[in-house]
């Protein structure tokens, strides 16, 4: 204990009493060691908490039971036996006395250790698989063994947030004043004691300049476009998207280009667990959730852990999204009278589309939904006979939805077929036929039924038509992109009509025809010449005076078909153009689908019925085995339900409907994930779920060149360089932007750093003092090399060998942008500590050691006499008055 502070005690006790004495108790909490102890141990169990998972530290009491018990099997023994060899031995053989106690000691742990493993460790070992054995809390260690505290659904915080959070940056400043307290009360300020006071103010160096870091850190990306030319530089990037801080973009209104402009709403959302999964789905049964006859009545049996990560747990959540705080020269985005709310959340999921059983509709087309069951029997397989195989549903309403195809066989359900295209597909074609054309010239009552194949030439007898196969396709070329038939397929006939000539002697153009076999509807013809605006084949409805059907019979064919009165009538075509046609399906069994003598059956059974099913859009949660570790936390495959709605007083009362947005990494290259929401007074608000984007201060950056060097020719990349300009800001207000253009080149190990750039005209001694300054400067930015257009340098390379392009190019390179506020204060107190630690643990206690002689060389010379040896002078006693 120094001089120092026991005057400062004395003091205290003498001056600080009274009203004063709590000041005295916070100096003496604030100087005392075991505050700092206790603040420290807080300190790292909190670090070990960001992640060790909490399931690890739940397992603690188990293994503190088990090595209770091993020690209680080792020591009792032990124990006994020691009690009974000092009993049975001599006091006076003191030295046999004690081999024998130590050897018994030794021998009986090890037995009664034997013995534990033997017997006991059986019984309390824990086998996950039949539940025997002792763990305590067993389903929360199996729910979180690989989750950390800060995952947890009432924490959802990174691990930059977490070391953030308000009670480690409270524990790091008391831990501050308990430093400076201590070391100014306690610690002598001298020249030996340079080592601790070095380490002393090197520890709060580091604690301070980290409470500044964790408060003023912000890290994110920033994605250059390229210039349409190389001579060209890209437009100028000023803001950067932030890595943890979201919110939700807002669009109503378009600026003079036409462009949609989007605000930003904070909005703080979980980050590693599911809520309210089932947010915006209508009432009803899901079709992804009735029984499946084709499966097994008993699912799959799932993990807690797996539990926890495909369902919400009956969480839900209600985010109030904030309005628009607008200034008087601000633009209003959005109507004030359109609120936004937060209802769900799933952190890896991906958009399911599903169906719900509803009422049908008042007013507006139905949507029934029927299901198919294949049953199969043949001999020798292991096929059961008491349940289908396979289980096909449809939903007769969408194109894209009633037709189930597998490599054997495709079923087509439809309501009300037309008689013709009925009579269509029922036409007999010959034996090994599998493709078929049914041609008809109505004004001249030809029809024909013909088998065909690629490249031939059909003569239509003395109508003066002919018909040339160009190609028989499985599928489109193209997708179906007709209103209503989005996403639909369907093999496909690509014929060329050659009409008559006219009445004047001319023989017109010939046309193109596209023949879908499911959907022959939406057939069309295609005009061999161009059409003047934009250069295309003109499209137009098919010619009426010609009528052409394709049959398909590459595969077995079913044909279900549901007349006005609920009656099903059935065609089965066979691969090798054989047909039965069923007028109706008797029981809802249609059986011996494929004829065979060798006992197996394949028959196909009508299943359940709903009269009306809505199409819903859901999120569903990515199995634990599928997902990529790296990417939770970062909401990159996230879906965010979104309520829009507005009050009664609005146009059409009041109203609201929920929304699932997919997560957006960079809006201004991602509109496929913008959602369009159209409310019932016909105004349309644009939305979509993404990071926030911070402004850069005072400049901007623009891609001027990039260039992906190799190791060897065209072999793996060795690194990406990005040539960029940066120019201040616009705005003359902002001081940050007081600098000169200039061009940096940036490489994976030689990032920009910006604003303050070294200028090499200006003198050393400014560059280094504006230096030092951005060190501590929060809006000092480094930005890195973090990702590039790889698609885009490989197909520009293929141009290259080409001949077409000089050089590869890229769309666009990603540049890494972030902070290190005070980060020379951390690296400036490492520093003291490296200095002062080995002063105060090697210079110190020489220099002790160097006072020590001197004063004992004093001594031995009696130029000072110690106290010892000093004769006390006699006191005069006191006259009492």
């Amino acid at each position: 204990m120094s001089r120092k502070w026991q005057v400062n005690k004395a003091w205290e006790n003498e001056h600080l009493v009274g009203p004063l004495a709590p000041v005295r108790w916070v100096l003496r909490a604030f100087s005392s060691i075991p505050l700092a102890v206790v603040l420290l141990v807080f300190i790292s169990i909190y670090c070990a908490l960001a992640s060790v998972p909490i399931g690890l530290i739940a397992l603690l009491p188990t293994y503190l039971i088990y090595a209770l018990t091993v020690l209680v099997a080792a020591v009792v023994p032990a124990a006994l036996g020691v009690l009974l060899v000092r009993r049975l031995v001599p006091s006076e053989a003191r030295a046999a006395r004690f081999a024998v106690t130590v050897l018994s000691a030794i021998g009986l742990m090890v037995a009664g250790a034997g013995a534990w493993a033997r017997w006991v460790w059986p019984a309390l070992h824990y086998d996950p698989a039949t539940g025997s054995g002792l763990l305590l809390f067993a389903d929360f260690v199996e729910t979180y063994k690989s989750v950390t505290l800060r995952r947890l659904p009432s924490m959802e915080m990174t691990e930059t947030q977490f070391y953030a959070w308000w009670p480690m940056r409270l524990a790091l400043i008391l831990f501050v004043i308990n430093m400076v307290v201590a070391t100014v009360r306690r610690i002598e300020f001298n020249f030996k004691n340079i080592g601790v006071l070095s380490v002393h103010s090197g520890i709060v160096l580091i604690a301070v300049g980290s409470v500044f870091y964790q408060r003023f850190k912000q890290e994110g990306d920033t994605l250059l476009r390229a210039a349409p030319t190389p001579d060209m530089i890209g437009p100028p990037q000023r803001s950067f998207y932030d890595r943890e801080d979201t919110v939700l973009y807002v669009a109503q209104h378009r600026d003079v280009l036409g462009r949609f402009q989007y605000q930003q709403r904070a909005i703080k959302v979980p980050r590693y667990n599911n809520y309210g999964l089932n947010a915006g789905l209508p009432d009803g049964e899901l079709f992804s959730e009735r029984r499946n006859p084709a499966r097994p009545d008993a699912e799959r049996e799932q993990s807690p852990q797996e539990i926890a990560a495909t369902t919400d747990g009956g969480r839900t959540l209600d985010i109030r999204v904030p309005d628009a705080r607008l200034g008087q020269d601000q633009q209003q985005f959005v109507d004030p009278d359109i609120k936004f709310r937060v209802v769900g959340y799933s952190p890896y999921a991906e958009a399911h589309s599903d169906w719900v059983h509803a009422e049908p509709l008042a007013v507006g087309p139905v949507n029934p939904m029927r299901t198919a069951e294949l049953y199969a029997v043949i001999p020798g397989t292991n096929l059961p006979a008491d349940r289908p195989v396979f289980e096909f549903p449809f939903f007769l309403g969408d194109p894209s939805q009633r037709v189930r195809t597998s490599e054997f066989v495709a079923v087509e359900f439809t309501r009300e077929m037309s008689d013709q295209r009925w009579q269509d597909l029922a036409s007999e074609l010959p034996l090994g036929t599998q493709h078929g054309l049914v041609i008809e010239i109505p004004e001249q009552g030809f029809r024909t039924v013909v088998p065909v194949v690629e490249g031939q030439r059909l003569d239509l007898g003395s109508t003066g038509w002919t018909v040339t196969v160009k190609d028989l396709a499985e599928e489109p070329p193209f997708p179906i992109i007709t209103k209503g038939y989005e996403g639909a397929t369907s093999s496909l006939a690509i014929v060329r009509i050659q009409s008559p000539a006219g009445e004047d002697g001319v023989v017109p153009d010939p046309v193109e025809r596209w023949v879908y076999h499911r959907f022959p509807e939406i057939n069309q013809d295609l005009s061999e010449q161009p059409d003047p605006q934009t250069g295309r084949p003109m499209r137009g409805a098919p010619d009426p005076r010609i009528r052409i059907a394709y049959i398909d019979s590459t595969r077995l064919q079913v044909y279900l078909d549901e007349r006005a009165d609920e009656s099903v009538r059935a065609i089965v075509r066979q691969p090798d153009g054989r047909v039965r046609v069923e007028d109706r399906v008797a029981d809802g069994w249609l059986r011996d689908l494929v004829p065979n003598t060798e006992g197996a059956t394949i028959d196909l059974k009508l299943g359940d019925r709903w009269a009306h099913a809505e199409r819903v859009l859901r999120p569903l949660p990515t199995p634990t085995a599928d997902r990529d570790i790296s990417m939770m936390g970062t909401h990159t495959f996230a879906m965010l339900a979104v309520e829009v709605s507005v009050g009664p007083d609005s146009p059409g009362g009041p109203w609201s409907t929920i929304v699932w947005l997919p997560f957006t990494k960079y809006l201004d290259v991602e509109p496929d994930k913008v959602r369009a929401v159209d409310l019932p007074d016909g105004r349309t608000v644009r939305i979509a779920f993404g990071r926030l984007q911070r402004p850069l201060p005072g400049f901007s950056v623009s891609l001027v060149d990039f260039e992906m060097i190799a190791y060897d020719h065209r072999g793996a990349p060795r690194d990406y360089q990005s040539v960029v300009r940066v120019a201040p800001t616009v705005d003359p207000n902002d001081p940050a932007g007081d600098f000169k253009p200039y061009e940096h080149l940036i490489k994976l190990n030689a990032p920009l750093r910006a604003p303050f750039h070294w200028d090499p005209e200006a003198l050393w001694v400014s560059n280094f003092v504006r230096r030092l300054g951005a060190g501590l400067n929060p809006n000092q930015f480094k930005l890195s090399q973090a990702g590039w257009d790889r698609q885009g340098w490989i197909q520009s390379q293929a141009l290259v060998d080409q001949g077409v392009l000089p050089e590869p190019r890229v769309n666009f390179t990603i540049l890494g942008v972030g902070n290190n506020p005070g980060i020379h204060v951390v690296a400036f107190g490492s520093i003291l500590m490296g200095v002062g630690i080995p002063w105060a643990f090697y210079v110190k206690p020489w220099l002790v050691r160097r006072e020590k002689r001197r004063l004992q060389e004093m001594v031995k010379s009696g130029q000072i006499v110690p106290p010892s040896k000093r004769t006390r002078q006699p006191q005069s006693p006191e006259v009492p008055a």
